[in-house]
């Protein structure tokens, strides 16, 4: 029904999502009233709003917080949401991060799979949808948002203006289709407590970019004697062995040192993948710096990303095991601030676990605040929801739809009704929030049709 509509038109969708990945779009503070996210975020909307408007499509910007394309006629809608914004592009790329360079099929460029080049798949979903001239009962409308990747603020303000839709998914996980979803919440442990060894201390400390990303860099300046800088710098490199491949060590002055550790980001949902710099840097500080022994050093130096130093391990039939990534860390005055993510099982509520965290450390002197918190999500296998998305999948693919949980939040909760279909397929490499992050084009022609499908059945 859609497949020569979508070869054909296959050009200019690699062109247009080309453009849009070549966008900066990452969270800054506001340039303006109607640029609440800077300028880089507002340029992607600008784009795509745009592009909708070219394409014959109705627009509607929300207060620069978010908009949406829409098609069709009728009282009610059913919705992608997708987001435009995208998370810090972080270091060691083989391409420009904005550059969209194409090689072998793939499209390398921040944003590529989270979540431009899905978004732009369900807006030429809803192209293929009007070329084919067929009357459905519900609107068809792709909402866009800009604050998906720090704070959720773009949805919270555009549902209070909007409608709820009937139903909806959002292209942001993976194929074939995400049922439950576990909760998110962020939390600070915050101690005014500094670090010392033999001849120094730590003046200043910081890692971590968002806390949903491990850490893939962390910078100390350490702070010694007058003349003595150069000394100690001699002392710890003799020390080094493991820590050699990715720690810098340079005489800043005659009385510091500035250290620098390396480690490998990942997404905050599986902090096991990646190697958390800022654990690795109060690693080195423990066993290169030899810092003074504390509880609080030896529970960072040892962090374990299933939260069973901080009391909170647990599991669930459904979703699985929760998992906690300390993902930003800062010193200043004297005083500590840790900031962790972690994705709790659907039988878990936030403000449990805080008080089990507050139990755990309270020996330590570290207090503890809950900074955000995103319920979980569990939608029945047998909705007609999740049985429409199925047919779509299995039809396109040949592939059975089998029901996945994860730990990432996605905008269906933003919703009443709604789950995570795609866009990313089974045995592709989870490159979210990873340097040279790619996506292949045929894997997003194919979410074309299979969005077309699954949207002509929602909205008929």
């Amino acid at each position: 029904m859609f497949e020569k509509w979508i070869e054909d038109n296959r050009a200019a969708f690699i062109e247009d999502t080309k453009q849009l990945l070549r966008i900066r779009s990452v969270k800054e503070l506001p340039s303006s009233p109607e640029r609440p996210f800077g300028d880089g975020p507002a340029a992607a909307l600008d784009y795509m709003l745009n592009l909708g408007r070219r394409y014959g499509f109705e627009t509607s910007s929300i207060g620069g917080f978010a908009g949406h394309i829409e098609w069709g006629t009728g009282d009610q809608y059913v919705a992608v949401l997708a987001h435009l914004d995208v998370v810090p592009e972080g270091t060691d790329w083989t391409y420009p991060p904005y550059g969209a360079h194409m090689e072998n099929g793939r499209i390398y460029a921040r944003g590529a799979i989270d979540d431009k080049g899905p978004a732009m798949a369900a807006l030429y979903a809803m192209r293929a949808l009007a070329a084919q001239s067929n009357p459905l009962t519900h609107r068809v409308r792709l909402i866009l948002g800009l604050d998906e990747e720090s704070g959720w603020r773009c949805m919270d303000e555009y549902f209070a203006k909007e409608p709820q839709p009937v139903c909806g998914f959002t292209p942001d996980a993976s194929f074939p289709i995400i049922f439950a979803e576990k909760g998110i919440m962020d939390f600070s442990l915050t101690i005014s407590k500094g670090i010392q060894g033999s001849g120094w201390r730590l003046k200043e400390l910081i890692g971590g970019e968002r806390p949903n990303m491990v850490p893939d860099r962390c910078t100390a300046i350490i702070e010694t004697s007058p003349h003595f800088a150069s000394d100690l710098c001699v002392v710890w490199q003799n020390r080094m062995e493991s820590f050699c491949s990715n720690t810098d060590i340079q005489v800043r002055s005659e009385s510091e040192l500035k250290v620098t550790i390396r480690g490998v980001s990942a997404h905050g949902s599986r902090p096991q993948s990646g190697e958390n710099a800022v654990v690795r840097m109060y690693s080195f500080l423990k066993n290169v710096g030899q810092a003074n022994e504390s509880d609080w050093i030896n529970l960072l130096s040892e962090f374990r990303t299933d939260g069973g130093d901080l009391g909170i391990a647990c599991k669930d039939e459904v979703t699985g095991a929760l998992t906690c990534n300390l993902g930003m860390v800062s010193l200043q005055d004297h005083q500590q601030q840790i900031v962790c993510n972690v994705r709790y099982p659907i039988d878990r509520n936030a403000s449990d676990l805080v008080r089990q965290v507050s139990d755990s450390v309270k020996k330590l002197g570290v207090s503890v605040t809950l900074l955000d918190d995103k319920r979980p999500l569990h939608v029945s296998k047998d909705d007609p929801l999740i049985q429409t998305l199925a047919r779509a999948y299995e039809d396109v693919t040949g592939n059975p739809a089998t029901l996945l949980t994860i730990g990432g939040g996605t905008y269906a909760r933003a919703i009443d009704k709604g789950v995570a279909f795609g866009a990313q397929f089974p045995g592709q490499p989870d490159l979210a929030h990873q340097c040279d992050e790619y996506v292949v084009v045929d894997n997003l022609i194919k979410c074309i049709e299979i969005y077309s499908r699954a949207l002509h059945e929602l909205a008929k």
